[in-house]
């Protein structure tokens, strides 16, 4: 019986161990690579809103984190700050301008730039379903408003809809624009706002929110305009008429300062998209009985209520007429090119 030598076995072992090797490495480039949240960075980011956290804001933004961490595996992990623990509305907003503030819900400000009045204009929607449409990922009004805020270091993710705007007041019932004539309205520091209740007759004041309850305890204000759910929340001791006129579909933009978007790899701002659309589809479906639902609380608690589709169909036709009609002396503000593509989007 002949012996192998050691070194013939030496040899054997070597050329085995290539051939694993090569069949181990093809095996390998044939196999797909897929990313994995392993692979990608880490991040540390805050956000901050206004609204409590049980409110339907605070509920989408809690949604969005929620969808967020888990489908990044943690790796992008949100520090929350609800029920204005940064700030109000605008503090929030001014500080994630200069990127104090990563994520929000909050306002795009017409100070920041004239063409965010748009979202004031009235009558640009005749109904829920048409306002739904334009604030949708894609929608006009998204598209023009976005593109505009990304000069302003705001990469704006979806619209998340507060309700439609009516108006209160403590004199009388107000069911035509000419009612609203000898009325002092408080309004927002929006320029568009002052314009269109003066144009339906009304003096229009203007000032913080804060004190709006006082104003109107104190008759400096007779009436402020706003959605039936802050109104209930805020005013409703002061509020014993409110007609839910629906002249604007308020929406505020679900929103990330863009230094920390450009950062974010691409898988991770495909998540974000995606996630953003998800709260703001929930949300947006529900506004119309979130809406009803105030109403009825503001009638249990005293206030006269009218509704829109309470009014005569001459009556709704009074408040569109005069607000279109006057559309055009809005171009000054807002700018010509967008007050003519809402012209053109008007049903």
């Amino acid at each position: 019986m002949k012996r192998s030598s050691g070194k013939t076995i030496v040899l054997g072992l070597l050329a085995g161990l290539l051939v694993l090797s090569s069949l181990l490495m093809a095996c390998q480039a044939a196999a797909p690579t897929t990313p994995t949240a392993t692979a990608l960075p880490t991040f540390k980011l805050k956000f901050a809103i206004a609204d409590k956290a049980e409110d339907p804001h605070g509920q989408a933004a809690v949604m969005f984190m929620n969808g967020v961490e888990s489908r990044t595996q943690g790796k992008v992990d949100i520090d929350f700050y609800p029920g204005g623990q940064l700030g109000d509305w605008y503090e929030i907003t001014e500080a994630q301008v200069t990127g104090g503030v990563d994520i929000t819900i909050g306002l795009l400000l017409p100070q920041f730039d004239p063409l965010f009045n748009i979202l004031y204009m009235d009558y640009m929607a005749a109904s829920y379903q048409e306002a739904r449409e334009m604030f949708k990922p894609g929608g006009w009004l998204t598209e023009l408003v976005g593109k505009r805020a990304e000069e302003l270091n705001l990469k704006v993710l979806s619209f998340l809809m507060t309700g439609a705007l009516g108006v209160s007041n403590t004199k009388r019932p107000v069911r035509v624009p000419a009612d609203l004539k000898g009325l002092k309205l408080r309004t927002p520091p929006f320029e568009v706002d002052r314009l269109e209740y003066q144009n339906y007759g009304a003096s229009t004041i203007q000032m913080a929110f804060g004190e709006v309850f006082t104003a109107l305890q104190t008759g400096t204000a007779d009436g402020q305009d706003n959605g039936p759910m802050i109104t209930y929340a805020y005013l409703k001791e002061q509020t014993p008429y409110y007609t839910h006129l629906r002249q604007v579909y308020e929406a505020i933009p679900l929103q990330v300062y863009l230094g920390t978007w450009q950062k974010l790899p691409a898988e991770y701002q495909k998540i974000f998209l995606e996630e953003a659309e998800k709260a703001g589809a929930w949300l947006n479906e529900q506004v119309e009985k979130t809406d009803e639902d105030y109403l009825k609380k503001m009638e249990q608690a005293g206030t006269k209520v009218i509704r829109f589709d309470q009014l005569t169909e001459a009556e709704k036709q009074a408040w569109l007429t005069t607000a279109r009609d006057f559309w055009s002396q809005l171009s000054g503000v807002i700018g010509k090119a967008a007050v003519e593509e809402a012209a053109s989007r008007a049903k």
